[in-house]
């Protein structure tokens, strides 16, 4: 099992176009927007491919509860995962995703802070 990013694929609406490809297992995965790249969802699960479904269904305007939420259109997402062995590997690995760019963000206001000063 390789410990990587996949490579972005377009979440498309399943009804529309097809499937999901993810991997039944455990792991971390990233939804963003396609357009800006903003961050949707950054978390580790026990099945990407099941946890990658419910957000798509929820996006299809299911209801939970008092949670409800504007359905993003066709194309507007896009998804990776990292997939591992076990779900302590998968909290451990996004716990150092968090960290890395925690870090970088960090370095970066420190760079745009030297060159405004």
């Amino acid at each position: 099992m390789e410990e990587r990013w996949a490579s972005w694929r377009s979440f498309e609406n399943s009804e529309l176009s097809g499937y999901l490809e993810a991997p039944v297992g455990p792991g971390v995965y990233e939804i963003r927007q396609t357009s800006d790249r903003a961050l949707v969802k950054l978390s580790f699960t026990t099945n990407i491919a099941h946890e990658l479904s419910i957000f798509l269904a929820r996006e299809k305007g299911s209801r939970f509860l008092f949670w409800t939420h504007t359905p993003y259109a066709n194309g507007e997402l896009e998804y990776r995962f990292w997939s591992v062995n076990t779900r302590a590997k998968a909290k451990t690995t996004l716990r150092q995703i968090k960290e890395q760019r925690a870090n970088a963000n960090q370095e970066r206001a420190w760079r745009v802070q030297g060159r405004g000063a």
